[in-house]
């Protein structure tokens, strides 16, 4: 989901002025200077950072999402390119890009291999997607967790063992779940303002916070009568509605569904009744499936971490989350880490390089991504 995010140029620190030698698990003598490139790409947004040998991220690019349900030959490319290309111009002189590594959240895996090979000099690059479960639990022992609960345009829980098991939950797409997703909140919502105007479900908030939100601040009516109840409205009035609201779908994509959320949270923050069961519902879908992984994991306290855009302004569906959660497993612990699967990338990347990732080596991922919002 579309969230408001620091600015994210890229740009290149200061460097030593004498590389440092460094040791891949093959005994190669690598330079410094030379990079990774790890890409976090979900239905809504690309982040994509340029790291050096040592962790420390140099660059970072964010642009739309190129995860997609279905492939569709050469639509990774013209999304991805600028991005990448802009990152990888901030590379020093002389640096090589030893690994690629991309976290994806849709099925179109083979489309973005394909254009990251195109745009990586040579470089080995691997796609894989988010319910590989190879970034969240490659983390989850640097980072303190024991599962991740990840809601943004989609949905899944991702956790690990103690022995090293991976299970998954969720993650089936919006043709058959995502429940609890930025999508599936965006899609109840419209439910719900439907069945408000056709007189079989309540009267909500949900109607007038529509018409200022794009697309369809540019159909709907303005002139006040979105904020009448509709039970006070003529026939012709709320047909009229209807067909405005009708004539936006060759403009509601999953990105723009899922980027209602934000509306919703701020309508059930001020109390409307439908808004507030819509995010109960939501939070407890995903409390479902963080509790399915408990028990397929065998975990007795587990540490969950709530992930992406859905949980980015955190009220009231972290409050939601965590009471569902204790409501289906007691024992279970809501986690706050500055985990995020484009940093967690950046350590796939390093260990696909054959390069050593220990604590020092996380610490400067994680503090140098922070410097570039990311």
């Amino acid at each position: 989901m579309a969230q408001t995010s620091p600015p994210c140029a890229p740009s290149v620190p200061s460097m030593p002025a004498e590389p440092v030698a460094l040791t891949t698990a093959s005994d190669r003598a690598l330079d410094a200077t030379d990079c990774v490139l790890a890409v976090d790409s979900g239905g809504s947004k690309t982040v994509c950072l340029l790291a050096r040998a040592d962790g420390t991220v140099m660059a970072c690019g964010r642009g739309p999402g190129v995860a997609a349900v279905t492939e569709v030959p050469g639509t990774a490319l013209v999304g991805l390119s600028p991005i990448v290309s802009e990152v990888l111009g901030a590379r020093p002189r002389g640096a090589r890009l030893l690994a690629v590594y991309a976290c994806l959240g849709g099925l179109n895996t083979a489309d973005v291999g394909q254009a990251l090979r195109t745009l990586a000099d040579g470089a080995r690059v691997v796609v894989a997607r988010e319910s590989s479960g190879d970034v969240v639990c490659t983390g989850a022992p640097h980072w303190g967790f024991d599962l991740a609960v990840m809601a943004g345009t989609g949905s899944i829980a991702v956790g690990v063992s103690a022995g090293g098991d991976r299970r998954v939950a969720g993650g089936w797409g919006p043709l058959v779940h995502d429940r609890g997703s930025g999508y599936d909140i965006g899609r109840q919502a419209l439910r719900a303002i439907a069945e408000s105007l056709d007189g079989s479900g309540p009267a909500t908030a949900l109607l007038p916070a529509l018409g200022r939100q794009p697309p369809f601040a540019g159909r709907l009516p303005q002139d006040g009568v979105l904020s009448r109840s509709p039970a006070d409205l003529s026939y012709a009035q709320r047909l009229a509605i209807k067909e405005a609201v009708k004539s936006t779908y060759p403009r509601l994509d999953r990105a723009v569904v899922a980027g209602l959320f934000p509306l919703v949270a701020e309508c059930a923050r001020q109390g409307d009744a439908v808004a507030c069961t819509i995010l109960r519902e939501a939070t407890s879908a995903l409390a479902a499936l963080a509790c399915a992984l408990v028990r397929d994991l065998d975990l007795t306290q587990p540490r969950v971490l709530p992930m992406g855009g859905v949980f980015a302004a955190p009220e009231p569906m972290l409050a939601m989350f965590t009471a569902a959660l204790l409501r289906g497993c007691p024992g279970s612990q809501v986690v706050h880490r500055d985990f995020s699967l484009v940093r967690g990338a950046v350590v796939v990347a390093l260990r696909q390089a054959g390069l050593p990732v220990d604590a020092q080596v996380v610490d400067r991922v994680r503090a140098s991504a922070a410097t570039h919002g990311a």
